[in-house]
C-alpha cells in the first residue's frame, strides 16, 4: 500500500512503457528475495522456479489491471471514442399529461337548520345531544310557557274579537243603508256601495286574525281552541251559533273562570332529519321566542345534513385564472391518508379577499363531493387536487430534460431547448412546449417521438463546464477527476 502511494506522483510522468516495465522489475527482485540468498537442492530449486513464474504471471496481471484503472480515472480514458462520456437519456415519447393545482381545504355542511322555540318560556328537558342523529319531527326539547306567551295568548283573542265587532257592526250598517235606499229614492247609492265594501273589509280582517289566533294556539299545543272552536262554528254552523261561540272567546273573567287557559308544556320538534351538529341550552335555561318581533330568538339546537357537504378552500389570484366551474377534484382527508374521494367545483368567488398581515389576495372556492362520505365530519381538513387540464396520447419529455434560456434576437424572449443525442454527440435543440405538470412537458415542435434527449440537463451542462475548465488547465500537467456516467435509458 506504501509502494503505490510513493509511486503515484512519479507515475503521473512516466509513460505507460516505462511504467509497466518498472512494475515488473520491481516483482522480480521481490521474487528473487523469496530464496533469501540460500543455495538449495535442485529439486526444491525448480520447484521454486515454478512458484515464481506462476506469481510473476499473477503479479503481472494485476498490474496491468490496476494500471489500466489508473490512466482511466486520471485520464479519462475510455474504450471507443477516447474522452467521450455518456450520460442519461430518455426517449421521446407518447403519453397522457394531466396539470393539477394542490390546495388545503376545510369540510363544511351546506345544509344547517337553526331550531328556535316557538314560545317562550323554561327548558324543562332535552332528548339529545350532539352527534345524535334525528328525524323529521323527532321531540329535541320540552318548554315551559311563560306568564308573557299566556298574555299573547290572550291579546291575540282580543284582536279576534274586536274584528269580529266590526264585522258584525259593518254588516249592520249595509242592512240600514239599504233600507234606507229602498224607503227614500233619494238616498246616494254610493252609501249602499261604501258599505258594502267596507263589510268586506270587515270580514277579511276578522278571518286573518282567526288563523293569527289558530296558528297561535297551535304553537302552544291547545287541542281544541278557541279559533278551532270559532273557525268550526263559521264553516258547518249557523250565524247564532257564531255569536255564542265568540261570546265565550270574549268571556275572560277570573271569578268563573271561563275561557281561561292554563297553557301546557310545548315540545320543540326536528324541523328536519340530520345530525345535531350544537346544542345550545340546558334544562332549566330561559329561551326567548323565535317568533319574537323586537329580539332575533334563542337557538336551541342546529341540525345538519351530512349529506349535503361540500370543501372550501382559499386560491391566489395567480391560479384563480386556471379554475373554471365545473372541473375535477381528488380530496385526500389528512386523517384517512389512504381514502380519495372525488368531486366537482360549484363556486369560485368573484371577489377576492386578503388575510390580516398578507399581501397575497384569495379567492374562495366551493367543491361538491361526488357521493356522501361516511368518516368525513364537519371542521376535517383535507388535500385537494384540482385537474386544470388533461391531455391524452401527446408528445411529451421528461421536465428535468427541458431548459430555459433567452434568444439573441431582439425580442430577448425566453426560449426551451433540449440536448438532443445523435450518435455520439449531444446537440443543443429549441423546442417549443405546452402543458406541463411536475413530471412531464408538453412538445409541441422541435422533437420527433423517439428522439433520446439528456434527462438531467442540469447536471450535462455542469459537466461541460467542468470539462471546458480541464482544458484550460493541460499547461499545468494535471486534470480534474471526472465521474463517468452511465447511460440509461427510460422508456
Amino acid at each position: 500500500m506504501g509502494l503505490g502511494v510513493s509511486l503515484g506522483p512519479l507515475l503521473v510522468f512516466l509513460p505507460s512503457h516505462r511504467i509497466i516495465a518498472l512494475i515488473v522489475t520491481m516483482l522480480l527482485r521481490f521474487s528473487h528475495s523469496l530464496t533469501g540468498g540460500l543455495i538449495l537442492p535442485a529439486k526444491v530449486r525448480k520447484r521454486r522456479r515454478w512458484l515464481r513464474r506462476i506469481l510473476i504471471v499473477l503479479f503481472i496481471l494485476i498490474a496491468l489491471g490496476v494500471l489500466g484503472h489508473f490512466l482511466n480515472v486520471h485520464f479519462g480514458f475510455t474504450s471507443g471514442d477516447e474522452g467521450a462520456l455518456d450520460y442519461d437519456v430518455t426517449k421521446v415519447e407518447r403519453g397522457d399529461i394531466t396539470s393539477r393545482l394542490t390546495e388545503t381545504g376545510e369540510t363544511y355542511l351546506e345544509n344547517t337548520v337553526d331550531v328556535m322555540s316557538k314560545v317562550s318560556g323554561t327548558i324543562t328537558q332535552t332528548d339529545v345531544e350532539e352527534g345524535d342523529e334525528v328525524k323529521k319531527g323527532q321531540i329535541l326539547a320540552v318548554v315551559q310557557p311563560d306568564n308573557t306567551e299566556l298574555l299573547r295568548l290572550y291579546g291575540k283573542r282580543a284582536q279576534v274579537a274586536n274584528a269580529y265587532i266590526t264585522m258584525v257592526q259593518a254588516q249592520d250598517d249595509l242592512v240600514h243603508q239599504k233600507h234606507l235606499f229602498d224607503k227614500v229614492r233619494g238616498t246616494s247609492w254610493d252609501n249602499v256601495l261604501r258599505n258594502d265594501r267596507g263589510l268586506a273589509m270587515a270580514k277579511t280582517n276578522f278571518r286573518l286574525a282567526l288563523m293569527e289566533l289558530h296558528i297561535l294556539e297551535s304553537d302552544m299545543e291547545i287541542r281544541d281552541g278557541m279559533a278551532a272552536q270559532v273557525m268550526r262554528a263559521l264553516k258547518s254552523g249557523t250565524e247564532a251559533q257564531v255569536r255564542r261561540t265568540m261570546d265565550r272567546l270574549l268571556d275572560v273573567s277570573a271569578a268563573n273562570g271561563k275561557g281561561f287557559v292554563k297553557l301546557a308544556d310545548v315540545r320543540v320538534l326536528a324541523p328536519s332529519g340530520g345530525v345535531v351538529i350544537h346544542k345550545d341550552v340546558e334544562p332549566g335555561e330561559m329561551v326567548i321566542s323565535g317568533t319574537a318581533a323586537l329580539n332575533k330568538g334563542t337557538v336551541l339546537f342546529t341540525i345538519g345534513d351530512l349529506h349535503s357537504m361540500f370543501i372550501s378552500c382559499n386560491v391566489s389570484e395567480v391560479d384563480t385564472a386556471k379554475l373554471q366551474v365545473g372541473q375535477h377534484v381528488n380530496v385526500t382527508f389528512e386523517a384517512f391518508p389512504d381514502e380519495s374521494i372525488t368531486g366537482k367545483i360549484i363556486w369560485v368567488s368573484p371577489v377576492g379577499t386578503k388575510p390580516q398581515g398578507s399581501s397575497i389576495i384569495y379567492f374562495p372556492v366551493k367543491i361538491r363531493l361526488d357521493k356522501s362520505c361516511q368518516f368525513a365530519r364537519p371542521g376535517m381538513s383535507c388535500d385537494i387536487d384540482i385537474i386544470t387540464s388533461e391531455k391524452k396520447s401527446v408528445l411529451r419529455v421528461l421536465l428535468e430534460s427541458v431548459a430555459t434560456g433567452e434568444r439573441t434576437d431582439d425580442t430577448m424572449k425566453e426560449t426551451k431547448y433540449v440536448y438532443v443525442k445523435t450518435g455520439d454527440t449531444y446537440q443543443k435543440r429549441e423546442v417549443k412546449i405546452g402543458v406541463s405538470n411536475e413530471k412531464f412537458a408538453e412538445v409541441l415542435s422541435g422533437l420527433k417521438e423517439g428522439e433520446e434527449v439528456v434527462t438531467d440537463i442540469d447536471a450535462y451542462e455542469d459537466a461541460q463546464k467542468e470539462k471546458e475548465g480541464e482544458k484550460g488547465s493541460t499547461d499545468e500537467g494535471k486534470k480534474k477527476q471526472k465521474p463517468r456516467r452511465r447511460r440509461h435509458v427510460r422508456l
